[in-house]
């Protein structure tokens, strides 16, 4: 490899890239003495990743004063950029050599121990693999409820929206106009209630008055009987796709009216009633341009759903709890189902953004935050 110098800034930024790599490789020295808990005196296989940290920290060193002469120095530049390079890719060796296989080897020891190991990453390991079946049913959960009630609520959406962008307009009848009124009304009380409560007090209610109707049907019914016509997976459910509702007519009401109103216009003088005119015109357009909100909307009812847990509905923070309470094990058990959130996100938002581009339409930045 030929490291070429063109001008002077390029002169001045390599000292700056030698004190990177050194805190770098400082930072990765530091690690590697955590993993090993110290040991590098145990054999000379050991020594070898510090050996090399000297060396290449000498090497960056070195490299400072030479950089700024090495348009008359080349053949030494060359040597030391070479040097340089190699002593970079050997470390990383090594230090893959290092962490890896001994991650690997924890990863086996800890998943074939008997019994609950003493260390704190052995024992997430030991945790997270033995009660693999248990993570997994509160993943299904999690995404089961997250997914019908994107879907749910974004066709109640659809209609709540449709109620509140209406405008009574003098062409009206009387009664027409008193409707109008009733359903903007109606749909602005909905989304102000909805989105200024949590949905963990949402689902309470919701979870209380349906199980009493459900009681009040069936008065001479055990409690089981009961729960299986009533159950928490319903009540969920219900709760997610009524919140989303709420969000998504906000997303959709701002889709309609950044469309030109001429289009609305245009529909109605071809004869289409306010209804088709949405449906067939307005609509289409306003969720196609939504599309990216309500993939969002699906994401943060992934980690929304965390509060399901309080009706006692196994998703993903229902198994952390079991769990937990199993092992006796608190911050290791967090740990984990914070890890799984966290790819469960980042990877639905990946796929959206792909699938955005595809589309061609705008891509979210970052994972969105709950509402």
């Amino acid at each position: 490899m030929q490291l070429k110098i063109h001008d002077a800034a390029t002169l001045r930024a390599y000292p700056q890239h030698a004190w990177f790599l050194g805190w770098l490789f400082a930072l990765l020295d530091a690690w590697l003495l955590l993993i090993s808990k110290g040991s590098f005196t145990l054999s000379i296989y050991n020594r070898i990743p510090m050996i090399l940290w000297y060396l290449l920290l000498a090497a960056a060193f070195a490299y400072i004063p030479f950089s700024a002469y090495a348009h008359k120095k080349k053949a030494l530049q060359k040597w030391l950029h070479r040097y340089f390079i190699f002593t970079l890719v050997f470390f990383g060796i090594v230090l893959l050599d290092c962490g890896i296989a001994r991650f690997i080897q924890l990863f086996i020891q800890s998943i074939h121990a008997e019994s609950n190991p003493e260390g704190f990453v052995p024992s997430m390991i030991y945790m997270a693999y033995q009660s693999r079946a248990t993570y997994l049913r509160g993943i299904s959960g999690t995404l089961q409820v997250s997914l019908i009630g994107t879907l749910c609520g974004f066709l109640l959406a659809i209609l709540l929206s449709f109620l509140r962008i209406q405008v009574p307009d003098r062409r009206d009848a009387d009664s027409i106009q008193i409707l109008k009124l009733i359903g903007q009304s109606f749909a602005k009380t909905y989304t102000t209630i909805i989105r200024g409560t949590p949905m963990m007090v949402q689902v309470l209610i919701i979870n209380a008055i349906g199980f009493t109707l459900a009681r009040m049907a069936m008065p001479n019914a055990p409690i089981s009987e009961v729960n299986k016509i009533w159950s928490f997976f319903l009540a969920s459910a219900i709760t997610v796709s009524l919140n989303s509702a709420a969000y998504l007519t906000e997303v959709l009401r701002g889709g309609v009216e950044s469309l030109d109103k001429g289009q609305k216009e245009a529909a109605r003088s071809l004869g289409m009633t306010q209804w088709q005119a949405m449906m067939k015109v307005l609509f289409p357009q306003a969720v196609k341009n939504s599309i990216p909100a309500i993939g969002n909307e699906f994401i943060i009812n992934i980690k929304d759903t965390s509060v399901l847990t309080t009706i006692g509905f196994f998703e993903l923070m229902f198994a952390n709890s079991t769990i937990s309470g199993t092992y006796y094990k608190g911050l290791e058990v967090y740990l984990v189902t914070a890890l799984i959130y966290l790819l469960l996100t980042y990877s639905i938002t990946r796929l959206l953004n792909y699938a955005a581009r595809r589309l061609d339409m705008p891509a979210s930045r970052g994972i969105p935050s709950s509402n």
